[in-house]
This record gives C-alpha cells, sequence and structure tokens, in this order.
C-alpha cells in the first residue's frame, strides 16, 4: 500500500536548518496495524504527515498504490482522498453541527447526494452511540466525545488507510479510554492503520508491527513482541525502561 524510499524532510528558516526526517525507508501492507513509537521530536508525526501530503518531503519518494504522491498536484489530491487522517486535536469546526461537521467533506469532494450521506452519518454515529449529538455544536461535547466525532467524520470517507496523529494527547485521563476503544474495533474490521500514539499498552495490544522512531531515523521496525521483550537497540531499550518507572 505504502511504499517509502529515502525520505527527508528538512524544515529552514533564516537563521537555522532542522533535519527533521533523515533517510526513512519502509513500507506499509494493506491491512496492517503500525504503531509509531518513541520520544518527543524524533519525527513521528511529521512523517505522518509526508504519508498523506500534508508535508511535502525535501527528497525521496511516498509512493501510494503504485503512485509517488509528491510527483504531481493530481496525484496528490487524487490519493489523498483515499487517505484518512484523525488529528491531535480533534479539528472539528465550532461554527458547524456534529452532522454537519461529519458530511462537509464527503459533500466538498465527491459531491456526495445529500441523502445518502447523511444516512451512513448517522449509522456510524449510532455505531459509537452519538446519534443524539448530531445536531449539537462541539463546543458542548466532552474531549472524548469530539475525537470519536473526528473519527467518524475520517470514516466517513471511506478510507483504504486511516492516520492517527497521538488521538489521546489532548485529552483527559478518564476520556482516553473510549477513543482507545473506537480504535481497537476499527483495528478487528480490518483497516489499514498507522497510528503515532505514547499509549504503549495500546500499541502492545494493536500493533501488528511497532517502529521505533528517534532524531529523524527508524531505529527498529518488529513485532510489538520482539520490541516489548527484546529491544534490539540501546535507545530503545532506554525508552521502555524510562516509560515503565515505578514511583
Amino acid at each position: 500500500m505504502f511504499k517509502i524510499e529515502n525520505l527527508c524532510k528538512t524544515f529552514s528558516d533564516l537563521d537555522s536548518k532542522i533535519d527533521v526526517l533523515k533517510d526513512i525507508s519502509l513500507q506499509i501492507k494493506s491491512g496492517e496495524k503500525v504503531v509509531i513509537v518513541g520520544p518527543s521530536g524524533s519525527g513521528k508525526s511529521t512523517l505522518l504527515r509526508c504519508l498523506n501530503g500534508l508535508e511535502k518531503p525535501s527528497s525521496g519518494h511516498v509512493i501510494f498504490n503504485g503512485i509517488d504522491i509528491n510527483s504531481s498536484e493530481k496525484n496528490l489530491n487524487s490519493e489523498r482522498k483515499k487517505v484518512g487522517m484523525v488529528f491531535q486535536k480533534f479539528n472539528l469546526f465550532p461554527h458547524l453541527t456534529v452532522l454537519e461537521n461529519i458530511m462537509l467533506a464527503p459533500k466538498l469532494i465527491y459531491n456526495c447526494e445529500i441523502r445518502n450521506s447523511e444516512k451512513r452519518a448517522i449509522e456510524l454515529l449510532s455505531r459509537i452511540g452519538l446519534a443524539d449529538k448530531k445536531d449539537v455544536y462541539p463546543a458542548k461535547l466532552s474531549g472524548g466525545q469530539q475525537q470519536r466525532i473526528a473519527i467518524i467524520r475520517a470514516l466517513l470517507m471511506n478510507p483504504e488507510v486511516l492516520l492517527f496523529d497521538e488521538p489521546t494527547s489532548a485529552l483527559d485521563p478518564e476520556m482516553i479510554l473510549e477513543v482507545l476503544l473506537l480504535i481497537k474495533d476499527l483495528a478487528l474490521t480490518g483497516l489499514t492503520m498507522v497510528i503515532v500514539t505514547h499509549e504503549l499498552s495500546f500499541a502492545k495490544k494493536i500493533a501488528s508491527r511497532i517502529i521505533f522512531m528517534n532524531d529523524g531515523r527508524i531505529l527498529e521496525d518488529t513485532t510489538p513482541e520482539e520490541f516489548f521483550e527484546e529491544p534490539k537497540c540501546e535507545r530503545a531499550k532506554e525508552f521502555l525502561n524510562k516509560l515503565s518507572y515505578k514511583i
């Protein structure tokens, strides 16, 4: 599904240059649940944003279903429709109701017939127990409810792959579980997923592969069992030890 070849991303301004991604190469197959972990600032979110064209690589290639999505604007727009994205901060429009938020992208991009789009939107809301919130504005919802609605919004586009950029990082601890349970349910449907998260216990349960990044590079690409029980590199061992400390 995805083939990433020698991907590099550099951010520059007048005073400095930061190499955020350094020669990243990997493949993601259909149906995989790939979880990307690592310390803050390691390039995880930037890699995810390169996968759906929100960031343009400085060099290298992102090939999706055999097409280099950065070779032309036409390719980027065509393939981005097939890649859903769930952000940290929900990104719901405050002036639109829940139903209007969910239906906006299909109406704009696919020019969907309103009745069919609305029917499926309500079906998806019912699936997560929020059909009664369809006419409510985001400000009246909890963070967990907003993030679940953001996931449903992405699903309404019928994506081939769904990207999650730390979907629980903006939530209070008691709201995290409801979002993780929804993601777990989606994983059981066979949908291809790439998830950036700091929730390591969740990563261990859901992932078919774990990718560990540090300083813009992939240091480990392995199974959850191998990563959590026998990490190969010292940086991964240090990372896991720090996150399993006891008070």
